[in-house]
């Protein structure tokens, strides 16, 4: 949940279980993806501080716009308000984006951290 909290920073301690239900469902559609993901991780193909942050960012997008709105609109008396959800953080929905399958995959512009420097690998995977 902590994860989550850094994109979600009001998030409530009531929805706690959600979260984790969405955390769930986020890995899920990972491995879909990614059925190798544990090997991945484990030979530093796919870091795992990536990983979490890709998992976090699919939950946030449901957090922030939980009814899937583009956009809304009200109302009263003469007076209007209306706008528009920016989708592409907030789309209420648990799904990976192109940037987060490069993300997982590494790639060849991803730094990848040696003990005492970053590294860009400039050579394809």
């Amino acid at each position: 949940m902590s994860d989550v909290a850094i994109y979600v920073p009001d998030l409530s301690p009531e929805l706690e279980d959600t979260v984790e239900t969405l955390l769930e469902q986020a890995e899920a559609e990972i491995l879909l993806t990614f059925p190798d993901l544990p090997a991945r991780v484990s030979d530093g193909r796919t870091q795992l501080v990536l990983l979490k942050r890709v998992e976090a960012e699919m939950v946030s997008s449901v957090l922030r716009n939980p009814n899937a709105w583009s956009s809304t609109s009200e109302s009263i008396g003469p007076l209007s308000n209306s706008y528009t959800i920016n989708t592409a953080v907030a789309s209420g929905l648990i799904k990976m984006t192109d940037a987060h399958v490069r993300l997982i995959q590494g790639g060849s512009a991803i730094a990848k951290r040696s003990p005492s420097m970053y590294v860009i690998s400039l050579a394809g995977p």
